[in-house]
């Protein structure tokens, strides 16, 4: 057989059973890994990506096995060579002869047949025998066989199972029996809703439905649905995300639906901007939050924010409104997730603010309350007098409007209407005063003055109003008016009236005041509450003096007339501190009450002395009004009847002009009577007027006249002439009224700078009074213009005062304690004489109760002091005329006739003072100074010159007078041998010395103090050995153990070291400080001195001077208790005891002395102690009533014993 023939076949059989061995391999293995995907496919229902995983491995077994069983094997050389090989391996009978053919070599002819026969005996069957086909044929045909069985008897499972596995992303499914089918109401739901699924059965038999949900999250949960048969619908809750709901029922087709449940949008943030109308004047106003308050009429702009829930996907808002208040809906402006929107404050309540996003839900409502602030009509107030008073018709009435509104005014007006006598309603009214000024504020207040003269008549009544309107344009304008005030229009007489009864019912205020503080007085456990009681009544005094004084000044009356009526209100409110004082129980509440009681007897006095001049003049001017009219009835009577005979009616015509003539005529010699009876020489011009021109006798002579036949013609001129004289009567009552008034105010002004002084010399700070000083300087300036036009001797003084008050202001701004303290002392005392200028007692002897051996002394010192006054006037016209430039002729001989009346008085102090006070250390002392002080301004006058040192040096002459008068008032009667006081009596000394005293040290200790400070080349340590020597003087006046001499004491040890410093030519810092220490121990003892009121302490000076200045009760009245004669002394009468050093009778150092009061012997029935206690009392209670207690309860007392 040929070889390639063999070959040939050998190759087709070898392919053959590759390929069908292959093939069959390849259809097993896809239709078993075919069948087990299907079947765990029907059995688990995979899922897709497991079935594609499936269908990915099927494939690649499939080519797996298509490689290794097709690919591979007939990928394999089946060359000729290869092949021989093959046939040589599996038949070695060929022993190479093929492969030998094969590769062309020549055989022989035996090798050639052996070859043929081999390969003719050896079939391509036995070199390939395939063993296994024959198997994987049979098992490929079983295997395809049971998959067509299974597919021809199941069908829809060969078909399913097909289309899920070769199509694992499709929507095959397995065949089911049921079917249900479900849906979603929305597919998009809020959280605080629920998801509303409806499921229905559409094939099958019944079974449950169930359904599962899980989120995106992973969060699942299943639920099975109640009944069998259906259709179902079911609310699922469910948090906010995206979930998967799964509808499933038997084998039905599970229908999953998707749900996303979502937070309702809700507002963020809210940015909101408030306009106010433009009247308002108010700024715009952001804010966070329509939650506001607002004004009616703003324009509201804002911006709010949604916030979405938190979803995978961007959410926006697709519509938003806001509710007004009154149920309007306005749309609002969206972008995004903002809303933008306007509205215009009108109602106040509730905005609800809302919208709906792109799925259609609605937004979370927001709700805010606005507050509409309606524009309130503006509040008008008006203050001024108090309604229906009295005014006169020359009133002047100040009133203040105060308008306000809770934006911005507009206007301010005040409204005057005048309702006459006989109309019932008040006239259209007017605007008094207008003010634009106030547009844009939100309060004002204006002053204003309403003139009665020419707006109405006495009779009439005014009625004002204050207006005031604002600028509201919106709803207004807002106009407010406040209570209408009505002034009652009246004559001058009528308001003279009125203002009396007023100064009456604060007169009756004080007397209660005082009667209650008198029985506190009485017993000391009810002085808390006397005191509280009376301090009410002083207050409601003061308020009434208050009112007085305003009346009296918008009624345009006199200012000098009211002056007694304001020092009452300034005493009155001096007394309210002090039974404040009183009142709290304090260990000085006795003292304050006292003092209290001083103040609200002096206030009482002062009215009183009001009170009966204006009874007086009031009741001049009720006769002179009636008087007039009769006048007139009587000269129409006389015309009517002056030719003819009186008839019957002119008969009762001239019975009743008689009548009321003889009545007047009467009651003007009643007015007469009382004038005349006054003491008071303030009135000696008018009672001059009534002794020369007796009105009263004029008019009973017209009464007689008028009831004659033949005389009543010439009744008219008497009563004319009686008119007259009635009117220039009231004229001198009403300017002495005036001068008094004046008169009392220089008084308080001189106690004001007297204080002041006190206060100096006790150790005050200058630069702390400066400022009370400088007011008191302009008072004083006032006070001398008004006396200037009264009396120009009085205004001369009280320039000079002005002056030495303005120089005392000046040092006290440097510090300058002892040149202030001078010129405070000068300036009190020209006030003190400018006020006895204008009282009328300038030129009246003195008729003060001195002691024996006292008046002359006192006498020639008050003489001094008056003519050292006048030298002050002079060298103040010096000084304001010229200054401190050298004097032209006429002026220099004034200075030295200036400088020759100095040296005079110099003469006059040194002849009749110091000789008879040579006893007396401290008023020696005291006497030298003065001398020196005049002689130093008569040298200086006598260059000539004058100027600012010339007046200083004639104001501290003046000072120095006043402090020895201080010091001589209280120096003990008689005289001692050896110029001290005597030692007996040690009980009788008074704690504290006088103030005078004690002031002179200081003064000198100060002066040496200063003097070592510039260290000025004069023997200072015998000026300062003179000052301890005083120290020690005064120091033995003392009572031994008490406070005073305690202070005394260590004066003494300071002054004496300084001496003995002195003496060693030390003057350095130990030198000075021992003298501060000296010069503070001594004002200290004067401080307490000055304000200690308990038994033994003695006044000060400016008591004495103020109790001095005090004008003496009228013939006929009850002198006031806590008022002494001016002889009394100031410190050792007040407690009763004698000072230390005075003469003694029969060795006891008992005071041959009568106590006031005690003239008359009332006392008598009581033993001395008690006397001696009731003494004491009465120079310390103030008030009548307490005394009067305190005497009833010493007789108690001796009637238990």
């Amino acid at each position: 057989m040929d070889h390639a023939a063999f070959l040939s076949r050998l190759r087709g059989r070898l392919r053959s059973v590759l390929v069908i061995d292959g093939a069959a391999r390849l259809v097993v293995i896809a239709i078993v890994v075919a069948a087990a995907l299907i079947a765990l496919d029907w059995a688990f229902r995979l899922p897709g990506w497991i079935r594609v995983v499936g269908l990915t491995g099927l494939g690649v077994a499939v080519a797996l096995a298509a490689r290794k069983r097709l690919l591979r094997p007939l990928g394999l050389s089946t060359d000729d060579r290869a092949l021989a090989a093959l046939a040589e391996r599996r038949t070695p009978t060929l022993a190479g002869r093929l492969i030998s053919r094969v590769e062309g070599l020549t055989l022989g002819p035996a090798d050639d047949r052996a070859l043929a026969d081999v390969l003719a005996a050896t079939p391509a069957v036995a070199l390939v025998p395939a063993h296994k086909l024959s198997r994987n044929l049979g098992l490929a045909a079983g295997v395809f066989l049971i998959a067509a069985i299974v597919a021809l008897a199941m069908p829809w499972l060969a078909e399913d199972g097909l289309a899920r596995l070769l199509a694992p992303w499709s929507d095959a499914e397995w065949r089911r029996h049921s079917a249900i089918t479900a849906n979603l109401e929305r597919p998009v739901v809020a959280s605080d809703e629920k998801a509303v699924i409806s499921v229905t059965r559409t094939r099958g038999p019944v079974s449950a439905v169930t359904l599962s949900w899980v989120s995106d999250k992973g969060i699942s949960e299943d639920r099975q649905l109640a009944g069998l048969d259906g259709p179902w619908r079911h609310a699922l809750g469910l948090p906010p995300g995206r979930w998967t709901i799964t509808a499933s029922a038997g084998d039905a087709l599970p229908v999953p639906m998707t749900v996303r449940v979502v937070d309702r949008a809700a507002i963020q943030r809210i940015s909101a901007t408030i306009t106010p109308p433009a009247y308002a004047g108010q700024p715009m106003v952001e804010s966070s939050t329509l939650a506001v308050s607002a004004l009616a009429g703003s324009n509201v702009e804002f911006l709010a924010e949604f916030l979405a829930s938190p979803v995978t996907d961007q959410r926006t808002i697709a519509s938003a409104w806001i509710d007004l208040p009154g149920g309007e809906r306005k749309p609002l402006s969206v972008t995004g997730a903002t809303a933008k929107g306007s509205f215009t404050v009108g109602l106040g309540g509730e905005l609800v603010l809302g919208g709906s996003d792109g799925d259609g839900i609605a937004t979370a409502t927001t709700r805010m309350t606005l507050a509409a602030v309606a524009d309130r009509p503006p509040v008008a107030d008006l203050r001024g007098p108090r309604n229906d008073e009295v005014v006169g018709p020359q009133a002047v009435v100040r009133l203040t409007a105060t308008g306000g509104d809770d934006l911005a005014l507009a206007e301010l007006a005040i409204e005057r209407s005048v309702r006459s006598a006989a109309d019932t309603k008040a006239g259209s009214p007017s605007d008094l005063a207008r003010w634009t000024d106030v547009s844009g504020k939100a309060s004002a207040t204006r002053p204003a003055e309403l003139a009665i003269a020419g707006l109405a008549k006495p009779g009439d009544q005014v009625v004002v109003q204050a207006r005031a309107s604002d600028a509201n344009n919106v709803s207004g304008p807002g106009i407010g008016r406040s209570q209408p005030l009505t002034l009652k229009v009246v004559s001058e007489d009528e308001l003279r009236a009125d203002l009396a009864r007023q100064a009456g019912e604060a007169k009756e205020r004080i007397g209660r005041a005082r009667e209650e503080l008198g029985q506190g007085l009485a017993n000391d456990q009810r002085l808390g509450a006397a005191a509280r009681a009376a301090a009410l009544a002083a207050d409601k005094a003061g308020e009434l003096l208050g009112h007085f004084q305003r009346r009296w000044a918008e009624n345009r009356m006199p200012a000098e007339q009211s002056e007694p009526a304001r020092l009452a209100l300034v005493h009155t409110a001096a007394a309210t501190p002090q039974l404040t004082a009183a009142a709290k129980g304090e260990s000085a509440g006795s003292a304050a009450a006292r003092n209290a009681d001083g103040e609200l007897a002096e206030a009482e006095r002062l009215l009183a002395q009001l009170v009966a001049e204006s009874d007086l003049g009031r009741t001049l001017a009720t006769l002179i009004a009636r008087e007039e009219a009769l006048a007139q009835a009587t000269k129409s009577f006389a015309r009517d009847y002056l030719v003819k005979p009186i008839d019957e009616e002119g008969a009762a015509r001239r019975a009743d002009i008689v009548k009321r003539q003889t009545e007047l005529a009467e009651q003007v010699r009643e007015v007469e009577r009382r004038l005349l009876a006054d003491p008071s020489s303030s009135l000696d011009e008018a009672k001059a007027l009534v002794r020369s021109r007796a009105p009263g006798d004029r008019l009973a002579l017209a009464a007689k006249q008028a009831g004659s036949d033949d005389q009543r013609a010439q009744a008219p001129a008497n009563q004319a002439d009686a008119l007259d004289a009635m009117r220039k009567l009231q004229e001198k009552l009403r300017g002495n009224a005036a001068d008094q008034a004046l008169a009392e105010r220089f008084g308080e002004l001189a106690w004001r700078e007297e204080m002041l002084q006190s206060a100096l010399d006790a150790g005050g700070k200058p630069q702390e009074l400066e400022a009370e000083q400088n007011r008191l300087k302009n008072d004083i300036e006032r006070a001398s213009e008004e006396a200037k036009k009264s009396d120009p001797d009085a205004g001369k003084l009280s320039e000079a005062a002005e002056k030495s008050a303005e120089a005392a202001a000046s040092e006290m701004h440097s510090g300058d304690r002892a040149g202030a303290s001078r010129d405070a002392g000068a300036a009190a005392a020209l006030l003190r004489e400018a006020q006895r200028k204008l009282a009328g007692d300038a030129d009246k002897p003195d008729d003060k109760k001195n002691k024996p051996g006292e008046r002359d002394v006192l006498a020639v010192l008050r003489d001094l002091h008056r003519q050292q006054a006048k030298a002050v006037v002079e060298a103040t016209a010096l000084e304001k005329n010229h200054g401190d430039t050298p004097l032209p002729f006429a002026a220099s001989r004034q200075a030295t006739t200036l400088g020759q009346t100095e040296a005079d008085l110099a003469l006059i102090c040194q002849e009749e003072v110091l000789a008879r006070l040579k006893q007396f250390a401290l008023a020696t002392e005291a006497t030298s100074r003065i001398q020196a002080a005049l002689t130093a301004a008569g040298t200086h006058f006598a260059k000539p010159a004058a100027g600012g040192r010339g007046r200083r040096l004639a104001a501290t002459a003046l000072a120095e007078i006043a402090r020895l008068i201080d010091i001589a008032s209280n120096l003990p009667s008689g005289e001692s041998k050896d110029g001290q006081g005597g030692a007996g009596g040690a009980g009788q000394q008074p704690p504290f010395p006088p103030a005078a005293e004690l002031a002179l040290l200081a003064a000198m200790q100060g002066e040496v103090k200063r003097l070592t400070e510039v260290n000025r080349p004069v023997d200072l340590a015998a000026a300062q050995s003179r000052v301890r020597d005083l120290v020690e003087t005064v120091q033995g006046q003392t009572r031994p153990g008490s406070r005073a001499q305690l202070l005394l004491t260590r004066a003494w040890r300071a002054a004496a070291q300084s001496a003995e410093l002195l003496a060693t030519k030390d003057r350095g810092a130990t030198t000075r400080t021992e003298q501060e220490v000296a010069e503070l121990h001594l004002r200290q003892v004067l401080a307490e001195a000055s304000g200690s009121n308990s038994q033994g302490s003695s006044q000060s000076q400016s008591q004495q001077k103020r109790r001095e200045s005090k004008p003496q009760p009228q013939a006929g009245q009850k002198p006031q208790p806590a008022k002494p004669e001016e002889g009394q002394q100031s410190g050792q009468a007040q407690a009763g005891q004698a000072q230390a050093g005075g003469p003694q009778k029969g060795g006891t150092g008992e005071r041959v002395r009568v106590a006031a009061g005690q003239e008359g012997g009332g006392l008598m029935h009581l033993p001395p102690e008690r006397r001696e206690q009731l003494r004491n009392a009465r120079e310390q209670l103030h008030s009548a009533r307490a005394q009067q207690l305190f005497e009833r309860y010493l007789e108690v007392l001796e009637d238990g014993r």
